[in-house]
């Protein structure tokens, strides 16, 4: 029932509400985490490049995921690309907002670079290009209607990204579509690109 304002898109004063400032921290947390990751394993991993392309792939993915979450709630958001620099630059408090249309483009440029690192197929539980596909698939699909008109080229790139993903061997569909949602069953269902996993606790 304190869900409403959400269900029925009647936020009011959506600035002071604390679960989407929890949110927000949250997304934010990961994009840092996502971009010391990466500076590290480039400059200090001591593994061959194989398995540094497969982690600076995930959480670039990651990183373009908690960015998609962001652009879609508040439109026009920052984009950090080093977390270190702005800190030095005394700029962490003050971050120029890019605008939504650019966000975009560089989720999808994220999102790209990622599918190019990540492997084929991956052990279950981890991302691999179909899950970067799908994505890539959906930003493309949100974003062509971002400006107010439909973008064609957008769509058919949606398009195009969605039969990646179909035509991907190491997933295929779950006959029965409860599954996906069954603790017992949905994590680290074939069907499944990119999912939370959530530990249930007993007392």
């Amino acid at each position: 029932g304190d869900k409403d304002v959400y269900t029925n898109m009647n936020m009011g004063g959506a600035a002071g509400d604390e679960n989407l400032v929890k949110m927000s921290e949250s997304l934010w947390a990961i994009i840092a985490q996502a971009n010391s990751n990466i500076y590290n394993i480039q400059n200090y991993a001591e593994v061959s490049q194989e398995v540094k392309d497969k982690y600076i792939g995930e959480f670039m993915l990651f990183k373009a995921c908690a960015y998609f979450y962001l652009v879609r709630c508040w439109g026009d958001i920052p984009v950090i690309f080093d977390n270190s620099q702005i800190i030095a630059d005394g700029e962490s408090f003050s971050l120029t907002r890019t605008k939504k249309e650019d966000v975009y483009k560089y989720i999808l440029a994220t999102l790209m670079e990622a599918e190019s690192l990540l492997p084929d197929v991956a052990e279950p539980g981890r991302v691999d290009k179909a899950s970067a596909q799908g994505l890539i698939s959906k930003v493309y699909l949100t974003a062509a209607g971002v400006t107010g008109s439909l973008n064609s080229a957008y769509l058919k790139k949606a398009v195009e990204y969605g039969e990646k993903v179909y035509d991907n061997i190491g997933h295929q569909l779950e006959p029965e579509f409860a599954n996906l949602f069954r603790i017992s069953t949905g994590v680290n269902n074939a069907e499944g690109l990119v999912q939370f996993h959530w530990i249930c606790v007993y007392n």
